[in-house]
Parts: C-alpha cells; structure tokens; sequence
C-alpha cells in the first residue's frame, strides 16, 4: 500500500506543472509512508526536484547557458555526427550507413547535412537541418 501511494504520489508531482514550472514539495521528499529501505526513490525524487529546478531556471533564462563564439555545433564534422545519429534514430542505422558519405553544407548559420546517392541510382537520401548555434533542429526529410 505505501508503494502504491508513493507511486501516485511521484506521478502527481512529476506532472503537475504551471507556466513552465514543475512543482515537486518538500514532503514529497520527506514523506513518512518511505521507510529506510526507500533511499533509491528518495534519491530519486531529490534529483528529480533538483533538475526540475534547473530545467525551470534554463526555461526562464535565469540559469547560465554557455554558448561557444563559434557555436554548438562549430564545423561539419560535428553536423555530420550528429545528422547521422538522428537519422539513424529515424530511418535506420543500416539506411543511413548506405548513405554515407554524408555532406554538411552552411547555409546562413545552419548546417544542411544530407547523404550520398550513387550516379544511376533512383531514390532520395535523408537530409537534416540543424542550427549552428544551439543544435535546434529544424528539419528532417528523406527524399523518394
């Protein structure tokens, strides 16, 4: 019965948020139903309430964010790497592997990374767009 209670409890504070806030109380943490054997969830909901606070503090530009001068994302090896990864999330690792090699272009600050199809070869290829200087994506296709 305590474990059930715990668990609603950890689902109701986990998602009751408002404007961007995530609200997790100190007796969450504290609650007398964890008996010593509980220190992993106890844990958990400190780092839990710990990284809601910095992901509120990040949201609401209160929180340091390094940016490098030369951006997140500084050259094509970096986007490649990364287009890749995300591709192959999406579309496969063994499709994406076919594809390479891959090639970044910059294009006003943002790196198009796009692969390789062979001269006579009829299809498409998977293609990313991702911002150099904070690594948003902000496409992501694969031609036909």
């Amino acid at each position: 019965m305590r474990f059930l209670f715990l668990i609603i409890t950890l689902f109701i504070t986990t998602f009751s948020c408002k404007q961007n806030e995530i609200k997790i109380k100190d007796s969450d943490i504290n609650n007398s139903s964890i008996d010593s054997s509980s220190t992993i969830i106890k844990d958990n909901i400190r780092i839990k309430k710990y990284y809601g606070d910095f992901l509120n503090r990040a949201l609401n530009k209160k929180q340091h964010n390094y940016k490098p001068k030369e951006g997140i994302i500084p050259d094509s090896i970096t986007a490649i790497k990364i287009g890749e990864i995300i591709l192959s999330n999406i579309y496969g690792k063994d499709k994406i592997i076919k594809e390479r090699p891959f090639t970044a272009l910059l294009i006003n600050e943002y790196w198009i990374v796009y692969g390789f199809l062979p001269e006579g070869y009829k299809g498409g290829v998977a293609e990313i767009i991702i911002k150099k200087d904070n690594g948003e994506i902000i496409n992501i296709s694969h031609g036909k």
